[in-house]
């Protein structure tokens, strides 16, 4: 089966990609120092193991029958030598509860509140994503009273101690008039069981609002726009707001809503809504926005082209038997995707994302403006291969994405002409996933057999890296799939894979000596053989896991996940060990010593 690995945004240092052994034989076996090339040789295992320094979070799962006051539980990042001992603490699990409101303006001493249906997500907040976050409902009515408490509240939730940014996304029903809300670095006590935590929102917020218009000042109707974070893959920051019709006091108008402790460096986004996932997209930067009016109250907004917006109601009818076109200069473009086998034969590829895209000029804004102009649309195909889409004239990327294992993820070009408004018969292929292949190796050169071979897409980890700088790598890195495998007898292995930037993770058979290596960072355009991946010498480490009182916690699960990254890239965190704790709460665990290189 096709895996998708959760790999999680982090932060670690960078360091060289040079592989540290340890060890003269297959199974690392010593009998004093003189037998490790590196290192030294622990006499009462006869290992070799590495004194290199790594940093890692470790992850704490209470035992099944754990009482309910013990929660999961990550520590802080750290660096350890090998033989270093390191206890674990199990947290408190706290209920925090309360509602989400909006405060509405009415008549007398206080405002009155309305309950809010929302989504409230709690995300570690020095640590996000490594742990993944908890997420509750808070409902449109008040639930049950907690214990003596008979305020109303619409959700609780069951967290470890610790420090939380709370993102609150209101009900879909409610994004025209309600925004998300930030909350930052809220504490989860330890000093209390229970902890009551109400959001609500002010009766009137900061609003951005303006006018959209053309290039010729004519006000456009039925236009979304949002504000829109650029950082955390474009997630609304405000309410959603329909540009005016004609029969409105301001046609063009809108007006959005910021969301409470929102980032600063929003982007407000103009979409046209002609396909599924967008038609034409108009971002302009908060910059450009207050330099056009400080206010914020009146932005006149230009849309730099009339290509790819909704047809006028009074528009002329097309040829006869054409379709009415859904935008201005959109063409219908019919097309289908196929798969080349292995035999060298073409068959059709049910349920293939196909996502396209062109870039268009911002004309009338300043080049250095940072102002966004493109026209896309994502679209899957039918049981016969084939879709359809209306699409302004222009050369697309075109990223596909088979649903087929047997093939890989493709990038190609797309020429969409304006002298027809119809055009079909384009056929999209892409072949098989690309083979990378090897061998399983210790220090010396022996062969290490059933080690588990994994292909980790690593393109967050980086900024810099050769391979993102190519536009089509560029392009496929952030689809790429996972893949894994065993060494056979020999130590080779095989995967297939989607073109993509991988970090190869090798976990040893248990008992073989070794820690899981972060082995080598490739780049797969094509085939790769003679991949050779050499084991990483072990990083020891043990503790004790204790509960909150303080007492041994035999059978807690015990986790090491490693962060790597480039220097101001997100990052990558991938589990490297994991164990059970003993019947005296103790456990062991072997680390890498390259844990955080890139």
């Amino acid at each position: 089966m096709r895996a998708r690995w959760l790999l999680v945004a982090a932060l670690a240092s960078a360091c060289s990609d040079d592989i540290s052994v340890v060890g003269p034989v297959a199974q690392n076996r010593c009998a004093d120092d003189r037998d490790c090339r590196e290192g030294v040789c622990d006499l009462s295992s006869r290992r070799c193991l590495a004194v290199a320094r790594s940093e890692v979070f470790f992850r704490v799962v209470p035992p099944d029958n754990a009482t309910s006051y013990a929660a999961p539980t990550l520590t802080a990042p750290r660096s350890l030598g090998t033989g270093e001992s390191v206890d674990l603490a199990l947290r408190l699990r706290r209920t925090v509860y309360g509602l989400v409101a909006v405060e509405r303006e009415a008549e007398g001493p206080q405002n009155a509140r309305e309950l809010v249906p929302a989504t409230v997500r709690f995300t570690l907040s020095d640590s996000p994503d490594v742990m993944s976050p908890v997420e509750v409902t808070a409902q449109a009515q008040p639930l049950t009273p907690i214990a003596t408490d008979r305020t109303d509240h619409t959700w609780s939730a069951t967290l470890p101690d610790g420090t939380y940014d709370v993102l609150v996304w209101p009900a879909a029903s409610l994004r025209a008039t309600v925004p998300p809300r930030f909350e930052r670095r809220f504490d989860v006590r330890s000093d209390s069981v229970m902890q009551r935590f109400d959001v609500v929102y002010p009766a009137a917020y900061t609003r951005w609002s303006g006018t959209v218009r053309t290039r010729a000042g004519a006000p456009l109707a039925g236009l979304t726009v949002r504000a829109i974070d650029p950082t955390r893959n474009g997630i609304d920051l405000s309410t959603v707001s329909l540009t005016a019709g004609p029969e409105a006091n301001a046609p063009g108008g809108f007006s959005v809503a910021l969301a409470p402790g929102a980032p600063t460096d929003w982007r407000l986004r103009i979409t046209s809504n002609v396909n599924a996932r967008a038609g034409l997209v108009v971002e302009v930067p908060r910059a450009v926005c207050a330099r056009l009016d400080e206010t914020g109250r009146d932005v006149p907004l230009v849309v730099p082209t009339e290509l790819g917006l909704p047809v006028p109601a009074d528009a002329p009818p097309g040829p006869s038997g054409d379709p009415a076109p859904r935008c201005t200069g959109c063409v219908l473009v019919n097309a289908s995707v196929e798969g080349t086998t292995a035999t060298g034969t073409r068959r059709a590829l049910r349920g293939a994302t196909v996502t396209l895209r062109t870039e268009l000029p911002a004309t009338g804004y300043a080049a250095d403006a940072g102002v966004r102009v493109w026209f896309e649309d994502r679209v899957q195909t039918d049981a016969d291969g084939s879709f359809s889409s209306w699409l302004v004239p222009g050369t697309y990327s075109v990223v596909i994405e088979p649903a087929d294992e047997e093939f890989a993820n493709a990038a190609q070009s797309f020429l969409v002409g304006s002298e027809m408004r119809v055009q079909s018969g384009r056929v999209l292929t892409v072949g098989r996933r690309v083979t990378v292949d090897g061998r399983v190796l210790t220090a010396t050169g022996s062969a290490l057999r059933n080690a588990r071979v994994r292909a980790v897409p690593v393109q967050n980890a980086y900024i810099t890296h050769r391979c993102l700088s190519e536009p089509d790598m560029a392009a496929l890195a952030p689809v790429a799939n996972a893949d894994e495998g065993l060494s056979g007898a020999d130590g080779t292995y095989r995967l297939d894979l989607d073109p993509g930037l991988y970090r190869f993770v090798v976990e040893p058979p248990s008992g073989a000596g070794f820690a899981t290596t972060l082995a080598r960072t490739e780049c797969v355009q094509s085939a790769v053989h003679a991949l050779d991946l050499v084991m990483d010498s072990p990083v020891e480490v043990h503790g004790t896991v204790r509960d909150p009182r303080g007492v041994a916690a035999p059978g807690a699960r015990v986790e090491a996940v490693v962060r790597v990254r480039e220097a101001g890239a997100r990052g990558v965190s991938i589990r490297v060990a994991g164990t059970t704790a003993g019947a005296d709460g103790t456990y062991t665990l072997l680390l890498p010593t390259d844990s955080t290189s890139p």
